[in-house]
């Protein structure tokens, strides 16, 4: 199996508002088979805040990488507008 690039435009959505209260972020893809064999993606995205916190995202998994990262900011997304965190 080829390894697909996937590239993700944040350019004008909510998150590239939320860059400036996070100082980094980390994504982590991981590929692995299920119970049937089909060949599935976990991807989570871990954001790390200016004082060093560590604020875990829930996963996003799908048999699409491409949609499992999708998930996984938008899980993301969601926590930062549950948590009030307020756009620049």
């Amino acid at each position: 199996m080829k390894p697909r690039l996937v590239q993700i435009d944040l350019r004008g959505t909510d998150a590239a508002s939320h860059r400036n209260r996070s100082a980094n972020s980390h994504l982590t893809v991981e590929a692995y088979r299920d119970p049937s064999g089909a060949r599935r993606y976990d991807a989570r995205l871990d954001l790390i805040t200016r004082a060093f916190d560590l604020i875990p995202v829930e996963r996003g998994s799908d048999p699409d990488v491409c949609v499992a990262i999708h998930r996984a900011f938008d899980n993301a997304m969601r926590l930062l507008k549950q948590r009030h965190v307020p756009s620049a």
